[in-house]
């Protein structure tokens, strides 16, 4: 037991040395952009002939308040939290610099500092923050988790043995959590002062949360139940009553975040069509001299409420693809089998020698934005399919995927393994994202995308 104490005692010490290394590097990266918007400004100043720079690097070094500002809005929204991915870990930030930007002037202007102090240096500091804070904090939690591996263990509690494999194969393996997960643990059998332990939803009682509760600082509950829209979930509790209840929500009843999702939509959608329109022509031309047929193809598609309409995407099969895959499921008898599993053939006989390159990066999806632009696509959505498929893998989440979502160029299946993925976890993938959507998962689903199509891993 003295062994215990002692490596809990150094786990303690570990925790708080690693959140001060976290607060510095923040601290470092607020003076970091202070100092190159000030020199940005000096140099803009001589290129352009503006108005020449009355204060000094000095006067916005030792404004010390707005770094504390800045530092307390990244604790406020969570910043120095449990359980922070990449993606949390910078809305945190966007939130924390989203906050103090507008309070930072309103102290200036209360101080009636507005006129001693550059405008611009102010405005680009807070810019170049959104890109220094997010990247220092990477590279230190870098070296912190994944090159010196000083990630905390963290404990799962688990019922009979059985523990939850898909949970700390991802603990395990996301060393930007700065946890690892210890694979089973029984509520009887906990060290004392323990960080972090999770709590499967169905062994969340209020018997194994009392003797948890008694040892550990933090408890996350872990969810596997598709319906729960826990990025949207807010937690209330009744002090009077002992009751805690979970707010969920689908964002996507709400007309106003309809519109949002809408205006993204139209937005990045138009500025990809004007950047690709080169691209388009010439592999419109590549397509017509590759093989017979056009260059264009249409399928027909089922919508938001299951109408159908007309998908674009270039052209990547022969034009009798149908007899070919007639002739190759004869000579193959476990490609029907792979078929009726993925909806597709790894090494499928109808597509072109161009068609191969146009999937592996997914260039063919491009005129889907047409698509987008005509109000029949989304940029991000579940899977648009034929109304046969959608029959078969989509019939229990149907009336809730489709009812209020357009079918998206690209989605949650799509950065998560592509065509590796079997058919029906794409279909509870589409389900998860329509019932925790938000504009911040979209952005995401967006980036996440670049990532895989540039990896050409999982598709064919």
């Amino acid at each position: 037991m003295e062994n215990i104490f002692i490596i809990v005692n150094k786990m303690k010490k570990s925790f708080i040395i690693q959140k001060a290394m976290l607060i510095l590097m923040d601290v470092v990266s607020v003076y970091i952009a202070f100092i190159l918007a000030y020199f940005f400004r000096v140099y803009a100043g001589e290129v352009f002939s503006l108005v020449k720079l009355t204060s000094t690097l000095s006067d916005y070094t030792t404004k010390w308040w707005i770094v504390g500002i800045i530092v307390v809005a990244l604790a406020a929204t969570g910043a120095y939290g449990i359980i922070l991915n990449v993606w949390d870990d910078l809305l945190s930030i966007i939130k924390a610099l989203s906050f103090s930007f507008p309070t930072t002037w309103m102290i200036l202007s209360l101080q009636k500092e507005t006129e001693a102090i550059s405008r611009i240096v102010i405005t680009l500091s807070f810019l170049f923050m959104f890109f220094i804070i997010p990247l220092f904090r990477y590279i230190t939690k870098f070296l912190l988790y994944k090159l010196l591996d000083l990630r905390r263990p963290s404990y799962i509690v688990v019922r009979e043995g059985i523990g939850d494999s898909e949970l700390i194969e991802y603990i395990n393996t996301d060393w930007y959590l700065g946890y690892r997960l210890i694979p089973s643990l029984s509520p009887d059998n906990i060290p004392p002062d323990i960080d972090l332990c999770f709590i499967p939803i169905q062994d969340a009682k209020d018997e194994t949360i009392k003797k948890v509760k008694n040892y550990v600082r933090n408890i996350a509950v872990v969810s596997d139940v598709a319906g729960l829209s826990f990025m949207t979930t807010r937690i209330t509790t009744l002090i009077e009553n002992g009751l805690v209840i979970l707010c969920s929500k689908n964002g996507l009843v709400s007309p106003l975040n309809r519109y949002l999702k809408r205006a993204f939509d139209l937005i990045v959608s138009m500025a990809l069509l004007l950047i690709s329109l080169p691209l388009f022509i010439a592999l419109s031309i590549a397509i017509r001299l590759d093989s017979r047929g056009p260059a264009i193809f249409k399928h027909r598609r089922c919508g938001k409420e299951m109408k159908g309409f007309d998908m674009y995407k270039f052209r990547t099969m022969f034009e009798d693809s149908e007899s070919i895959l007639k002739a190759y499921i004869k000579d193959n008898k476990n490609a029907l089998d792979e078929l009726m599993e993925k909806n597709k053939l790894k090494n499928d006989p109808r597509v072109t020698r161009l068609g191969k390159f146009l999937r592996r990066f997914s260039i063919d999806e491009l005129p889907q934005l047409i698509n987008v632009l005509k109000g029949e696509m989304s940029l991000v959505g579940p899977r648009p399919d034929s109304h046969d498929v959608l029959g078969d893998f989509y019939q229990e989440y149907e009336e809730s995927i489709y009812r209020w979502v357009k079918p998206g160029i690209t989605g949650l299946w799509q950065v998560s393994g592509r065509s590796e993925i079997e058919y029906k976890r794409r279909v509870r993938l589409d389900y998860l994202y329509v019932m925790n959507w938000s504009l911040w998962l979209d952005i995401i689903i967006v980036i996440r995308t670049i990532k895989a199509v540039l990896s050409g891993k999982g598709a064919y």
